[in-house]
């Protein structure tokens, strides 16, 4: 009698259905019912066919293991399309993440995997890391090709990392023909996104005049962005415009300044 009571009770049958939608959005979206730490594994890609089930990486075993659940499914809340992006955007994110956090403890395997995955679906974050993989040689045969066509996706996706990585390609001739013009014009478009690297290594391009006019003054405009981003090489070149005047009014008291911020940082000729 008192278990048809609890059964028809329509304020038990509520309070079971929130608790139970309660657990599957936890169990879903903040890691009960699976690993939420890399090194405690996390969740992988869905696997081939579609398959939804959640797996984990262990890094003892060194593989991934099904959990014996189902990946929950979406509450639709309003249109259904919308939903459907965002719990791709949801996937495509934690992929990422699972790769960085691969790559930044050496496990490239696993790193390589995620990025591709991503990559060839069009991620330009996953796109530019799949670049300095085979830049780099990390976890696959180096291939400077392989790399310049990775950061070029990216790159024209509007990924100023990427933008910064393939002015380097082109100026120093890897994996294409050597073109100052190039990778200065790559540099800009980064430099202009506000990538450190790229504001430095423009400096440096207007101050020799190579791929670009020589320009002191437009030198010590990107030095002077780079520097404040806290780039070592940049406070150093800004202390020897002040120094000697190059770009600047000379002004020894703020060469001094940029010196000491990139001896701070241990830049050697800033020490000396």
């Amino acid at each position: 009698m008192d278990h048809f009571v609890r059964k028809n009770n329509p304020k038990m049958r509520t309070w079971t259905i929130i608790f139970s939608l309660t657990l599957a959005v936890l169990s879903g979206y903040s890691g009960i019912g699976r690993s939420s730490g890399f090194e405690k594994g996390l969740a992988a890609p869905r696997g081939e066919g579609g398959s939804g089930k959640i797996f984990c990486y262990d890094h003892v075993t060194k593989k991934y293991h099904s959990l014996p659940c189902e990946e929950p499914e979406h509450i639709q809340v309003g249109d259904k399309k919308n939903n459907s992006d965002d719990a791709r955007e949801f996937t495509s994110d934690f992929d990422y993440q699972e790769g960085i956090a691969a790559y930044k403890i050496g496990d490239y395997a696993i790193a390589l995997r995620q990025f591709r995955l991503l990559a060839e679906k069009g991620h330009p974050n996953a796109q530019n890391y799949l670049g300095l993989m085979y830049r780099q040689g990390y976890g696959v045969l180096q291939n400077y090709k392989v790399s310049v066509k990775w950061y070029k996706l990216a790159a024209d996706q509007g990924n100023a990392d990427a933008r910064a990585n393939l002015g380097y390609m082109y100026s120093s001739g890897s994996g294409v023909p050597k073109d100052e013009k190039a990778a200065a014009e790559w540099y800009q478009l980064a430099a202009e996104q506000g990538n450190a690297t790229a504001q430095f290594n423009l400096g440096y391009m207007y101050s020799l005049g190579s791929g670009v006019p020589l320009d002191s003054r437009t030198a010590v405009k990107w030095y002077t962005l780079a520097a404040k981003q806290g780039i070592s090489n940049a406070q150093y070149k800004l202390g020897v415009k002040y120094e000697n005047g190059q770009g600047v009014t000379k002004d020894y008291k703020i060469a001094v300044k940029w010196y000491r911020l990139a001896a701070d940082q241990g830049h050697a000729d800033a020490l000396n």
